[in-house]
């Protein structure tokens, strides 16, 4: 990725969307990120309907913990009940613009066989403009 302004920071509201590997056959997820970054460390809340076949139509709520170096940002996702109580671990890169995150994200599990993973991306919230992009932005590829 190219060079990312230092003055950049996370703070703001993002509209993402992330995926599943195909072999599941769930639609993609869409949700809502409020990040707060202070320093290069950064929290804040996602919200999100699930799309799993056991949490389908449920809304779901986490907290965000992260750091951010240059164009790398990296966050745990912590869901907060509703059924959901693990996490997932975020690994993207921040475009030049400090407008897009996109990246990898993955269940851990002792068995790697378990891991479930798959791709993500976040847009910075732009008044009509963000949910348009993600649609035509994020074309499956694979995890």
């Amino acid at each position: 990725m190219g060079s990312v302004e230092k003055s950049f920071n996370l703070t703001g509201v993002w509209d993402g969307i992330y995926n599943y590997p195909a072999k599941y056959e769930i639609p993609e997820s869409h949700f809502l990120a409020t990040l707060i970054e202070f320093g290069g460390s950064f929290s804040g809340s996602i919200h999100e309907t699930m799309q799993r076949r056991a949490h389908r139509g449920v809304k779901a709520y986490a907290s965000v913990e992260g750091r951010r170096d240059g164009d790398l940002v990296t966050f745990v996702k912590r869901y907060d009940g509703g059924g959901l109580s693990h996490s997932v671990h975020y690994e993207g890169h921040l475009s030049p613009d400090g407008c897009e995150i996109e990246g990898h994200w993955h269940i851990p599990h002792d068995d790697p066989a378990r891991v479930f993973a798959g791709r993500f991306l976040m847009i910075r919230h732009r008044l009509g403009k963000t949910q348009r992009a993600l649609v035509e932005r994020f074309e499956y590829t694979g995890p």
